[in-house]
């Protein structure tokens, strides 16, 4: 290794050791940012940043990543957060805001795209937008089946609003014509493979799987509340709950977060607990087929969701067994250098408070083999069983439970800057605000967990309505991945920076978003080749038929530090193309200095 990239090391180090945040307590945070938080979410939503009336933007970044667009996603998660508010009993000013919502949906649903068109309802699985309410058309994760199933969720959840409320005009002749769309297309299309909520990922994912059975649930009981038919809802509700299971690892006492081919892609993912705290349901109890907040699978998840983060990031030093840590999204994450989310670390929180609240309502808690390590936190030795609300083995466990979620909001509370503007991520080292701010997501969940803290839950959806069927599921078409997708490999020799030292890695970016969009933050990190000195590669995946630019760079493992672009060449950019189908191998390269 190059000893002058010993500087930028040693600075990083500093800036380590002197950051000091100061630290707040999770109520007095939430009420404070609570306000700061709805303030832009509504300043992040159209006719605001030049958006059309309606469009929530994911963050007015527009560089760096450029996040000036809006995603269906996002855009569901958050003003669901609004109409709970609403039905909560406040912010009944945000009705407007919520029905532009709702109509500028119908003309997005209507827009052909690369995902497909309207016709056959394949382009509803278009992931995002430009602000304008225009297709996107630039290269990107697609489809990513989510999007229509959370929409529904918000359309459901306001639509029970409105007919409570007298608005009944609105729901039959806005409303529901457009949920419908939405619905058919989760019908027609869950079980077929797409992006996870990372946009990373091609399979099938627990998010997607769990967002689908909660739409189609929740669906069919408002079609039957309107006299709509809901048959075809259930019945497909009933096919996706039963393959909702798959995702449980019994062998590793895991969610795997997503899978495909009969193979597991990922296992550890926080992407996972935003599930969990979307299908919650206080009704269901601690139900675990439908992997409820308090159910011993969804504490199992969490014990090891942190369990993987606690060494992770220097943040995080010296925290134990039972401590809340800064939570990102998965070990080993690239994107940006991997750091802890505001939104992923809350939601720690949030599927705690979740269960605190099922815990006290029913009088009871139990603990299962699957949930043993999670209780076993908590200072006390537990066994399994069942334990009433009033013995002491529920109340040391509930009150350091309580504790121990509002750990996760006082880190989030000591990294959010002193305005309380919060970015997409906090730096792993010193915690300062990286990656795209202001971001409407972050602050989406901000308003979730301090409904969550203070009992206020949204209203019950069916969670348990439905059964897993007997025998064998039918599931109609393979969960596979689609086979054009081409497995790009990337290999460099950099005689200079050996693989084991581990502060300084080379990364590969280029002109299309798998690489970056030539963001050095977005770049894609390569890794050691063991018993190779000095060569670096990875796999990336790629569209096929695609022509890209790409480049090495070396950059440290620190925010703000210098980058090294290799000197290739003639000064260009290195080209490629991928085949329509198989796989790239790229020729070896060497880092030119």
């Amino acid at each position: 290794m190059k000893i002058t990239a010993l500087l930028p090391v040693l600075a990083c180090l500093g800036r380590l050791a002197s950051a000091s945040p100061t630290a707040s307590s999770s109520n007095s945070y939430l009420t404070k940012e609570d306000p700061i938080a709805l303030k832009r979410i509504m300043d992040n939503i159209g006719p605001n940043l030049g958006a059309s009336p309606g469009i929530v933007v994911a963050s007015p970044s527009t560089e760096d990543p450029n996040y000036l667009y809006t995603w269906t996603r996002d855009a569901a998660l958050t003003v669901k957060s609004l109409v709970d508010r609403v039905a909560a009993g406040s912010d009944k000013n945000l009705i407007s805001t919520i029905e532009a919502y709702i109509k500028v949906q119908g003309a997005l649903q209507h827009i052909p795209n690369i995902s497909g068109n309207f016709s056959d309802l394949s382009g509803l699985g278009e992931p995002k937008f430009n602000i304008n309410a225009t297709e996107f058309t630039g290269s990107w994760g697609r489809p990513q089946r989510d999007g229509p199933a959370l929409r529904a969720t918000a359309f459901v959840a306001y639509g029970n609003y409105a007919l409570k409320h007298g608005n009944s005009a609105f729901v039959t002749k806005t409303l529901w014509p457009i949920l419908k769309n939405d619905l058919d297309y989760v019908t027609k299309y869950w079980n077929l493979t797409g992006y996870d909520l990372w946009e990373e990922t091609m399979g099938s994912s627990f998010f997607t799987i769990g967002a689908s059975y909660r739409a189609l649930t929740e669906g069919a009981k408002f079609a039957s509340k309107l006299g709509h038919s809901s048959s075809s809802y259930v019945n497909q509700a009933e096919n996706v709950l039963c393959y909702l299971q798959s995702f449980w690892d019994k062998s590793s006492n895991a969610i795997d977060a997503d899978i495909a081919n009969g193979g597991i892609m990922r296992v550890v993912d926080s992407g996972t607990t935003v599930g969990i705290i979307h299908g919650f349901d206080y009704k269901a109890g601690c139900d675990a087929t439908t992997f409820q907040p308090c159910s011993d699978r969804a504490l199992a998840h969490h014990y090891n969701l942190v369990s993987t983060f606690r060494p992770l990031y220097p943040l995080n030093n010296g925290k134990t067994v039972g401590e809340a840590v800064a939570i990102g999204r998965y070990a080993y994450d690239v994107y940006y250098s991997g750091n802890p989310w505001y939104l992923t670390t809350l939601a720690a929180a949030e599927q705690l408070y979740d269960a605190l609240y099922v815990w006290k309502r029913q009088g009871n808690l139990e603990i299962t083999d699957i949930s043993l390590d999670f209780f076993s936190q908590f200072g006390i030795h537990v066994k399994t069983g069942t334990y009433k609300s009033s013995s002491s083995t529920f109340k040391h466990l509930v009150t350091n439970i309580e504790k121990y979620a509002d750990g996760f909001v006082e880190i989030v509370a000591k990294y959010t800057p002193s305005d309380g503007r919060l970015h997409e991520q906090f730096s792993g080292w010193n915690g300062t605000a990286v990656s795209a701010k202001d971001l409407t997501w972050s602050y989406a969940s901000v308003l979730t967990t301090k409904a969550a803290k203070g009992g206020s839950v949204p209203a019950s959806w069916g969670a348990t309505s439905i059964k897993v069927p007997h025998g064998k599921c039918k599931f109609g078409p393979e969960h596979t991945v689609n086979n054009d997708i081409i497995d790009v490999k990337f290999s460099i020799t950099d005689t200079n920076l050996t693989s084991s030292f581990g502060t300084s890695n080379i990364y590969v970016v280029g002109n299309i978003s798998e690489l970056g969009g030539w963001s050095t933050s977005a770049a894609v990190e390569l890794h050691g080749v063991s018993d190779s000195y000095g060569l670096f590669s990875t796999i990336i995946k790629l569209p096929p038929s695609t022509a890209f630019e790409y480049k090495f760079i070396e950059k440290l493992n620190c925010d703000e530090a210098p980058v090294t672009w290799e000197n290739y060449p003639g000064g260009g950019n290195r080209e490629a193309k991928t085949p329509s189908k198989g796989s790239l191998t790229l020729p070896k390269a060497t880092f030119e200095y």
